[in-house]
């Protein structure tokens, strides 16, 4: 039911505005509807409680992320540097020497260098003993080969003997444990070796048994670098002492 327009005194009277009764509720028409303050609250709680689960979804399946990460980073780390230990032996012929000649040579750590080319430098820490068994500490850095950009530092205990002179046939021995480690220290690798030199006819027979520690997959690479230092000290031992006779 709408409302008409009214004259008094010849005036215009404004239009009321119109309502529909609807049981208890009024509503009135030409005007904007307006939501009750607490529909509008319960509203946003609705809102709330629906966002509240979504967003502990997401941290929990970032942290189940984040998690799976770490593990495979740490068992890469393990895989990698998990070392294993692994044996070597090498030997040779120096034509023509006495094994005492060869023996007193390659003890001298002096001489390493002039042996072994991946070493650079060396420190002798300590040092003491008698003829039949002398030890000393050394420390030295060497260039590994088949990485000549990466230097590294190592420790070695030398224990160099020989046999009582009523023993025959006489053995002239070198025992050595070796500590090589790697990103100043944080990760060490060991090593021992047992060098043996014996006469035979006229020559002196070398042999050497090495027990290695290596990470693994990358077996074939120290094998590579430690039989290129083995075969590089033969091959010396055997040019100086031809240059000698």
């Amino acid at each position: 039911m709408f409302a008409k327009l009214e004259y008094l005194n010849g005036s215009p009277k404004r239009k009321k505005s119109s309502a529909i009764a609807n049981g208890d509720n009024l509503i009135t028409l030409n005007s904007p509807t307006v939501v009750p303050p607490r529909k509008i609250a319960e509203n946003d709680s609705s809102e709330n409680q629906l966002a509240v689960p979504a967003l502990t979804m997401k941290r929990h399946r970032l942290n189940i992320k984040n998690i799976s990460i770490a593990v495979v980073i740490l068992l890469g780390i393990y895989l990698v540097f998990s070392s294993g230990y692994h044996d070597y032996e090498a030997d040779g012929i120096i034509k023509n020497t006495k094994p005492e000649d060869v023996w007193n040579y390659v003890s001298d750590f002096s001489k390493m260098r002039l042996l072994n080319p991946s070493i650079l430098n060396f420190k002798i820490l300590s040092d003491g003993g008698n003829t039949h068994d002398f030890r000393y500490t050394v420390e030295y850095t060497e260039r590994l080969n088949h990485w000549p950009y990466w230097l590294n530092t190592a420790r070695a205990n030398f224990k160099v003997m020989k046999s009582m002179p009523h023993i025959q046939p006489q053995v002239y021995s070198i025992e050595s444990q070796h500590e090589t480690c790697f990103f100043k220290g944080l990760y060490c690798l060991h090593a021992d070796s047992e060098a043996s030199f014996v006469a035979r006819d006229n020559d002196t027979y070398c042999k050497e048994k090495i027990r290695y520690e290596c990470p693994p997959f990358l077996g074939a690479a120290c094998k590579r670098e430690l039989e290129f230092q083995r075969k590089a000290v033969i091959h010396n031992l055997t040019v100086i002492f031809n240059r000698k006779h």
